[in-house]
């Protein structure tokens, strides 16, 4: 075989192996948040995983005690009858649970500042995220959008 020939072949097929080595990487990266319904499974040990969730879910709530005010984030608590419409990690959590609204609006701030236990204010919520912290956040936003990876 021609020498000329057998390099360009080999250089042809070392482009080839990296286009296809960076189009799997590439995709693993662009692969979106799915919409699952299903609860998440705990990780091995102390191993913690983000978790990101999109699909649209209403929920009632209303602020929580435990709120501080801290920057635009609102501490939700939500109605029991409300978590299964979450995908939450323990479902033994559930007395008392609540989920940070990291964009709240001014209108749903102001409806979850009047709402109580007795008369919670509806919230639609299109992203769920569990990153290792308490509470899990939720978004307004779809979670790509909301909880971007900087």
């Amino acid at each position: 075989m021609n020498k000329k020939i057998a390099s360009e072949f080999a250089i042809g097929i070392i482009l080839l192996v990296a286009i296809i080595v960076s189009g799997i990487f590439w995709l693993q990266r662009m692969k979106p948040a799915g919409v699952s319904q299903a609860l998440l499974t705990k990780q091995a040990g102390n191993a913690c995983k983000p978790h990101y969730y999109e699909g649209e879910a209403r929920i009632q709530g209303w602020i929580s005690p435990e709120d501080k005010n801290s920057g635009n984030e609102v501490i939700v608590q939500v109605r029991e009858e409300d978590m299964k419409n979450l995908p939450i990690t323990d479902p033994d959590s559930i007395a008392n649970f609540t989920v940070k609204l990291v964009d709240p609006t001014d209108a749903v701030r102001n409806s979850l500042r009047l709402a109580t236990k007795e008369k919670p204010a509806s919230v639609v919520v299109r992203g769920f995220a569990e990153i290792c912290q308490q509470p899990p956040l939720v978004s307004l936003q779809q979670a790509k959008i909301a909880f971007k990876k900087s």
